[in-house]
């Protein structure tokens, strides 16, 4: 499943829903809409790094949401405690055609995952863990990741710092950062990373012009697990995302 095919589907799903519930919307309803750009460093050797632009939507209402790449279902919300049903769409990968290094590759492609994420409210920030599986039939592994944020607003001003712990099965990081026999070269030695947990930080600063109009800027650092680092396909440490993206709130 290409990403381009899996955006559209995503504007697709969230103008539908706009346009059936547009008449018939309830206080808890939530609805933006914008645009922004990404630059994803997710340290591949002889990878150009590029500035793309992305569409970002926010529907959110008792029962279903959508927020950017992922969707779902509210499966169960109290004050404490939040379980929901989540498909997220992970944009990872190259494609052979970026470098000359990967050349006699296969690409690696994005991939559409499900699971479930369970939210507990803390006295100070929220605690989250989430279990999502390949249902594109790209890495066919799975994730298990736990995060902490401590969302504050002062001001005009969101400011947002999140820590987090994945693991990731053999099969996906085999998948992304592996090589198999058939690509091996002198250059590139066959390597499977195997299961790898992964660290990292993030940041997002959100600034309300007015009700209306709303400007993020997300960050996020992840240091790999040293099976990760050891591959021949893979020059950093680390991941570097960066998103800056202008929304315009309907409701």
């Amino acid at each position: 499943m290409s990403v381009s095919s899996m955006l559209r589907f995503m504007i697709f799903a969230t103008l539908f829903c706009y346009t059936s519930l547009v008449q018939a919307k309830t206080p808890n309803e939530t609805l933006a809409l914008g645009i922004g750009v990404k630059y994803d460093n997710l340290g591949y050797r002889s990878l150009d790094r590029e500035i793309t632009p992305f569409p970002f939507i926010h529907y959110e209402d008792q029962r279903f949401f959508v927020r950017g790449l992922e969707f779902g279902l509210h499966l169960q919300q109290t004050k404490t405690w939040s379980l929901d049903a989540l498909a997220k769409i992970r944009l990872e990968g190259f494609a052979a055609e970026d470098s000359d290094f990967f050349q006699g590759m296969n690409d690696r492609d994005n991939a559409l995952e499900v699971g479930l994420s369970l939210g507990y409210q803390l006295p100070a920030g929220k605690l989250n863990l989430s279990l999502l599986a390949d249902a594109s039939a790209t890495h066919e592994g799975r994730e298990i990741k736990v995060s902490y944020a401590y969302p504050q607003r002062k001001g005009n001003w969101l400011i947002f710092p999140k820590l987090h712990v994945e693991h990731q099965s053999d099969d996906l990081a085999n998948y992304y950062f592996g090589v198999h026999r058939h690509e091996a070269t002198e250059a590139r030695s066959v390597y499977a990373p195997g299961a790898s947990l992964n660290y990292g930080v993030g940041l997002t600063l959100g600034y309300y012009l007015s009700k209306q109009h709303e400007f993020y800027f997300d960050s996020d650092y992840s240091i790999y697990d040293s099976a990760i680092k050891n591959s021949p396909i893979v020059e950093d440490s680390n991941s570097i995302k960066f998103r800056l993206r202008y929304a315009y709130r309907f409701w």
